[in-house]
């Protein structure tokens, strides 16, 4: 139920080597009040009920443990109160609660208490110590791994020196030891505000020369030191409460303020599927590409960048549309959110050339009026049921044009189309000339097949 407990081991791992760019924290109005207000110091995993803690207020002068739902994972939290059960008259500060909403640790006037609940709709028991933490005097801020048998903690030697520490447990109904000073994490002033579930990665704040700053660090083992300290990518003076389950949402403190911060992680290109496309009587096709399914987490605008054979194109937008030779081309796509580049995706386009066949012009008829010619295509293989015999036409040309061309006979693999000439169509100065004729036709795949031969005065076309 509750993120700082319930992610997985992998999850743990990859984040301690991800290291995220965030985006400009934002005050989350709904829970900031004029009182002094903790960042959230844990959060469900459906992201729906936060744990926070407010200072004084006009009804009550000590430190309180506070609760607030939202209907949705990205909505305004709602329904914010305290919470009755612990109240006490005394400072209560930074819970932590068990995946299943079942127990809640936390700070009550520099004493380290554990409460449990029959169920997440129950009241929260009176509290307990835990004697053996608590023998170290003031102590605050507990953070645990899901199985609750590690914890970190502050411990406060003097009123404003802060130490870290850490301690484990062989169930969880037994008291802690193994207690040891987080020395490697050095620092007079630290505090933790997250520990991975695992226990491997912690989530901490340090006072950097009166400059709070947000940390994490990794271990190999439980039992072993946590590795240097890797600063996160939050502004100078932000301490972070907690992450949501999937780490990609922060809830930070400023100035007695809460605040939310979104990893800034860069979008995803994505090229479209690879295309087979035809091109026309003049060996070009043109061809749409498609980037729609290209985003990015933060719903950024995003710009593309296309490629074609490694050459930037000019082609922009989402569904740019190229005219590309025959052949085979690899297209690649970026994309930008203002900030990132997302890294390449590739479609791989192949743009089929015409097929040339052997084509004979043959007359037929000849009259006064109309001249009919026979255009005989001679396939490499049967081409019955194969043609569109509706595609069949003459190639532009402003000197000759065709009264109609229809399918005629065809066998084997031979295909003969009837061309039918008005004799007005045809300028008198080129029946003296030999002049190329194209015809072109489209096999039901889409691919276009031409042949050509010339015109000449054999033909009796005057």
């Amino acid at each position: 139920m509750f993120s700082k407990v319930a992610c997985t081991v992998l999850l743990s791992l990859a984040l301690a080597s991800v290291s995220f760019a965030w985006t400009t924290p934002v005050l989350m109005t709904e829970l900031s009040t004029p009182y002094g207000d903790w960042a959230p110091s844990c959060i469900s995993d459906d992201g729906l009920t936060v744990y926070f803690t407010r200072g004084g207020t006009s009804s009550h002068y000590w430190n309180q443990l506070y609760m607030a739902t939202r209907p949705t994972p990205s909505g305004q939290f709602t329904n914010v109160h305290i919470i009755n059960d612990l109240a006490c008259g005394e400072h209560e500060t930074q819970s932590w609660v068990s995946s299943n909403g079942l127990k809640m640790y936390f700070a009550r006037t520099w004493r380290i208490k554990l409460s449990t609940r029959a169920t997440p709709s129950s009241p929260w028991s009176s509290p307990q110590n835990l004697t053996s933490i608590n023998a170290f005097g003031s102590v605050a801020n507990p953070e645990l791994s899901a199985d609750e048998l590690t914890i970190v903690f502050n411990v406060f030697p003097s009123g404003t020196t802060r130490l870290m520490y850490t301690a484990n447990r062989n169930n969880v109904n037994s008291e802690f030891g193994n207690f040891r000073l987080m020395n490697e994490l050095s620092g007079v002033d630290v505090t933790p505000n997250q520990l991975s579930s695992d226990g491997l990665t912690l989530y901490f704040n340090r006072n950097d020369g009166g400059m709070s700053h947000v940390y994490q660090s990794t271990r190999p083992s439980i039992t072993g030191i946590f590795g240097v300290p890797q600063r996160m990518d939050f502004p100078d003076g932000y301490g972070v409460g907690c992450f949501s389950s999937d780490y990609h949402t922060a809830y930070l403190q400023y100035n007695a303020d809460i605040y939310v911060s979104y990893d800034n992680t860069a979008p995803t290109a994505s090229a479209g599927p690879d295309q087979l496309v035809y091109a026309g009587i003049n060996g070009m096709a043109a061809v749409t590409l498609d980037g729609s399914a290209s985003n990015d987490p933060q719903n950024d605008e995003l710009e593309y960048i296309w490629a074609v054979d490694g050459q930037v194109c000019e082609a922009n937008g989402v569904k740019p549309t190229l005219n590309l030779p025959a052949g085979t081309h690899t297209i690649t796509l970026v994309v930008n959110d203002g900030e990132f580049d997302s890294q390449a995706d590739e479609v791989i386009v192949e743009v089929v050339a015409p097929l040339k066949i052997n084509m004979k012009l043959s007359p037929v008829l000849h009259s006064p009026s109309k001249k009919l010619l026979v255009a005989r295509f001679d396939f490499p293989s049967d081409p019955v049921g194969k043609i569109d015999p509706y595609s069949i036409a003459l190639a532009a040309d402003p000197n000759i044009t065709a009264d109609y061309i229809d399918l005629a006979v065809h066998k084997d693999s031979i295909l003969n189309c009837n061309i039918a000439f008005e004799s007005a169509s045809i300028p008198s100065g080129l029946l003296t000339l030999e002049k190329k004729v194209v015809i072109f036709g489209c096999f039901k795949n889409g691919r276009l097949f031409y042949g050509e031969d010339n015109l000449v005065r054999s033909h009796h076309l005057k």
